[in-house]
């Protein structure tokens, strides 16, 4: 597999920027081989002191393939725009208050509706990076040729109350779909918590837990619960030289996850990466056994 593209982004007119990307792969198999097949994606926005507005279009065949990278969908012409406005009383307890609408709309090669969603949300930010977010989403999603209806509602409280340290926690709950070969509309709630530690001005350790339960419908019978307890280290060795490592642990398929990341930035945009991920899974033991390992160089140079 061969993927090739070209990306930019430009500013003009002091607030409005455009932003565009174009790649094209080429795969071959014991079978067959693909022609060229390309994919892109273009945004347009316009970014003031009180308002924003963007427009983001992406393409991206059926039969593109990046098995190197990383793509959540394919075979999706989704088009997203957005418009927001942001009050800004400055004072001691609120700084900014940002209310915005969402609409996002997807169809597939074939013209199909996949996808009609608007969101309406608002964000209060405050005292020492204190936030309240509320999001609230409504719209249709298709999957396996049925078409679900879903509404949903988010809620989210951070701060910061000392510099070396951090904490947020995330609310969700409304309808979902069980994603099967018999998918059906039920109910879900989503809780997450996180803290930030600071002890020196080089060091970043994050953890958080996430607990995702799945109901046949509202107030039924639990489908499943997923616990996912993750930590994030960030050391910052020298001036270009970093390390991370991620560490994740999901009790619903046992599995740990273990990536670790050394980065030297020679200067902003000309980066060297080395990085190593290990997946490992408990046995009936209780011993993490090995699933896979792989390792990964990357540098960019920006001219």
């Amino acid at each position: 597999n061969r993927v090739a593209g070209i990306d930019g982004h430009f500013k003009f007119m002091r607030y409005n920027r455009l932003s565009f990307q174009a790649v094209g792969s080429m795969t071959q198999t014991a079978a067959e081989k693909t022609d060229l097949v390309p994919a892109y994606t273009l945004g347009l926005s316009h970014s003031s002191r009180h308002l924003q507005i963007s427009a983001d279009y992406s393409s991206v065949p059926a039969d593109f393939e990046a098995s190197l990278g990383f793509f959540r969908r394919k075979d999706i012409q989704a088009l997203s725009v957005r418009a927001g406005y942001a009050l800004l009383p400055m004072n001691e307890w609120i700084v900014s208050i940002r209310p915005s609408v969402e609409y996002r709309r997807i169809t597939d090669f074939n013209g199909t509706l996949t996808d009609d969603e608007y969101s309406l949300s608002c964000f209060l930010s405050g005292w020492r990076q204190t936030y309240i977010w509320v999001l609230y989403s409504s719209g249709l999603e298709r999957y396996e040729g049925i078409d679900f209806y879903q509404k949903s509602l988010m809620l989210g409280l951070g701060s910061e109350p000392l510099s070396w340290l951090g904490a947020e926690i995330r609310y969700n709950f409304g309808d979902g779909i069980y994603y099967d070969y018999n998918p059906y509309l039920g109910y879900k709630k989503g809780l997450e918590m996180g803290i930030i530690l600071k002890p020196f001005s080089n060091l970043n350790v994050s953890y958080s837990l996430g607990n995702d339960r799945f109901y046949r419908g509202k107030g039924g019978e639990t489908v499943y619960k997923i616990n996912v307890i993750s930590q994030r280290i960030n050391y910052q060795v020298t001036r270009p030289l970093s390390l991370r490592l991620i560490t994740d642990y999901n009790d619903y398929y046992s599995m740990l996850y273990v990536s670790a990341l050394l980065s030297y930035e020679y200067r902003p945009g000309t980066v060297f990466y080395l990085g190593v991920d290990d997946n490992r899974e408990k046995d009936v033991l209780g011993f993490f056994r090995g699933t896979g390992r792989y390792y990964f160089i990357k540098f960019s140079y920006w001219w």
